[in-house]
């Protein structure tokens, strides 16, 4: 008797991430070949999260990527936080109050 299965590619494994201040979430998911990121968010469970902060960004091994980049085995998909403050005006401000403490 044949396998039923055995006519199908086999899954790829993607970790899915998030790192937040007081959070750390983690998950494998097994998805057919052809997914893309959005796919693998809904495979996840990340929506069942009672308290599940904003989604910023998304990336893959650190590379900005959008909802329907196709995944390869192994990727990483890290889900970023929206930022607390602007970095272009953080610097601005630190050097104000550097060259006002050297006056």
């Amino acid at each position: 008797m044949p396998d039923p299965g055995a006519d199908q590619p086999p899954l790829i494994r993607v970790d899915l991430v998030c790192l937040w201040p007081g959070t750390t979430w983690r998950r494998s998911v097994d998805l057919p070949p052809g997914s893309t990121v959005t796919q693998a968010i809904a495979n996840s469970g990340w929506h069942q999260l009672p308290a599940r902060p904003e989604i910023a960004a998304i990336g893959i091994h650190g590379r900005i990527v959008d909802g329907d980049q196709v995944l390869r085995p192994g990727d990483r998909i890290e889900l970023y936080r929206p930022l607390l403050a602007d970095p272009k005006a953080s610097r601005r401000e630190r050097a104000t109050q550097a060259s006002l403490i050297k006056r």
